[in-house]
């Protein structure tokens, strides 16, 4: 079994709790798995912003300004949107990740349940990105 099938018994959609909810529990539930494929598109950066989100939801109720640009971040790297740039740490670990490896379907199972996920935490989740001040660059 490879590793991330390890830690990923079977992603779902999360169940009709309310849609902050199932977002906070896909993302605990799915926290090593998440890790692990953060770690294999973008690098430690990336791994470590997956432990900093997760550290994020068990501290505080609901979903902060900084919960939801972590999500929408992990959200653009699992679904690839980071890779188009050429010159990017991203398009660099995913050039090196083989259509034949063992994580691949893996990957996509998370990108998918993360991407219902936000689907249904939507309003609020993009009600926060909205709002937020813009990122110091």
């Amino acid at each position: 079994m490879n590793q991330l099938s390890s830690v990923i018994h079977t992603v779902t959609t999360p169940q009709r709790l309310n849609g902050v909810d199932a977002l906070r529990r896909f993302i605990e539930d799915h926290a090593d798995g998440l890790r692990h494929a953060a770690e294999l598109l973008g690098g430690e950066d990336h791994a470590r912003s997956v432990d900093e989100l997760v550290d994020l939801l068990i501290r505080q109720p609901g979903l902060s300004r900084q919960a939801c640009r972590r999500v929408d971040r992990l959200l653009q790297l699992l679904s690839l949107e980071l890779v188009s740039d050429l010159n990017s740490p991203e398009a660099g670990c995913f050039a090196l990740i083989p259509p034949d490896h063992p994580d691949v379907a893996d990957l996509c199972l998370l990108a998918d349940g993360l991407r219902d996920a936000v689907a249904g935490a939507g309003d609020y989740l993009w009600s926060k990105l909205r709002n937020a001040p813009p990122r110091a660059a």
